[in-house]
């Protein structure tokens, strides 16, 4: 909480965020975390912008994952 992150988008573009919390889940339970590790499925509020494949980093070690293509819905 309080840290700043960066947003690694799909041109590469690092955009910096203050991530004001982050929530984990219980069942449909939200619960404020402190910290979260990889792998974990959490929400982060102060990311004003992300998309699909982008990575969410710290500031001091902005690397992108290798970038996951997610096709459109079908009904």
């Amino acid at each position: 909480r309080n840290d700043i992150a960066v947003v690694i988008d799909s041109e590469g573009k690092l955009n910096q965020y203050k991530v004001k919390g982050v929530y984990n889940h219980l069942g449909l339970q939200r619960l404020e975390v402190v910290e979260a590790s990889a792998g974990e499925i959490v929400a982060l509020v102060g990311i004003e912008k992300a998309s699909i494949g982008d990575t969410v980093a710290a500031i001091e070690k902005p690397e992108a994952l290798p970038r996951i293509d997610v096709g459109e819905p079908t009904v």
